[in-house]
């Protein structure tokens, strides 16, 4: 009896240590080369294993920072909007990469460590020109973007140009292309290396950057739990920086990419 009630006792505490090292977290499908999938879904990635779905810059770092603090992982692949909305009413705990601006800092507690920089920036057609002296130089025209993403609160609040929403990257280049838009505002990495990959970086010139922002880890301000699993995110992130596999992650993405 002595021995049947020390198994449960060990089962019990297994469980509960397995479930309290257990994180959830939701990301985007396609922010290339960041984070993407060709498929929506939930997936349960204990340490040592990776998605079947996700790829992506990104979701390396995140995933190895979690798996060298000894976490599972699950993995939430939703549309931006509804990741969004996944972790504001906390369904997940967690939610990345997220840029800082002031509407989502009243909402969202932000990890000290990093995830990827985004510098924000304009493009046009080869053959077009924007006398550029900053943001102000876009007034009146017609500017693609890509729906609920941050540009920065200077883009964000301006209102002296049209902003044409679009759901992907390469739909915004096919307006830029057939002059339906007069530029397209993106971020460089992820836009470069897009146009890069279809071939047709050619017709395109880009403008200096209006802005950059770092990405992070976020969640709901208010969870103590939430803090926590931030706290070890931060953790993870600085062991793997001091170990050389956050270096070796950047030249594996980003060394061969032919950027603009």
């Amino acid at each position: 009896m002595r021995l049947l009630l020390l198994l449960f006792y060990y089962i019990f505490v297994s469980i509960s240590e397995a479930s309290d090292k257990l994180v959830k977290i939701a990301t985007l499908h396609d922010y290339e080369p960041f984070c993407f999938s060709k498929e929506f879904g939930v997936e349960i990635i204990p340490p040592g294993k990776d998605s079947k779905y996700l790829k992506g810059y990104s979701w390396e770092i995140v995933r190895q920072s979690y798996h060298k603090m000894g976490y599972t992982i699950e993995l939430n692949i939703l549309p931006w909007p509804r990741a969004l909305e996944f972790v504001k009413e906390g369904k997940v705990n967690l939610l990345f990469p997220a840029g800082k601006n002031s509407a989502r800092q009243k909402i969202f507690h932000y990890s000290k460590e990093y995830v990827n920089e985004a510098k924000f920036l304009i493009y046009t057609l080869k053959n077009k020109s924007i006398n550029w002296k900053g943001v102000k130089s876009l007034k009146g025209m017609n500017i693609a973007v890509k729906k609920d993403y941050n540009y920065g609160e200077l883009f964000n609040d301006a209102d002296y140009f049209n902003k044409i929403s679009v759901n992907n990257i390469s739909q915004g280049f096919k307006m830029l292309f057939a002059n339906r838009v007069d530029g397209f505002a993106g971020y460089e990495k992820n836009w470069d290396y897009i146009i890069s990959k279809e071939g047709n970086a050619s017709n395109f010139k880009k403008y200096p950057y209006f802005g950059a922002t770092y990405e992070y880890v976020v969640g709901n301000i208010n969870d103590s739990l939430v803090i926590r699993l931030i706290n070890v995110f931060d953790q993870g992130k600085r062991h793997i920086d001091f170990s050389g596999v956050t270096l070796k992650t950047q030249k594996e993405w980003f060394q061969n990419v032919d950027y603009m």
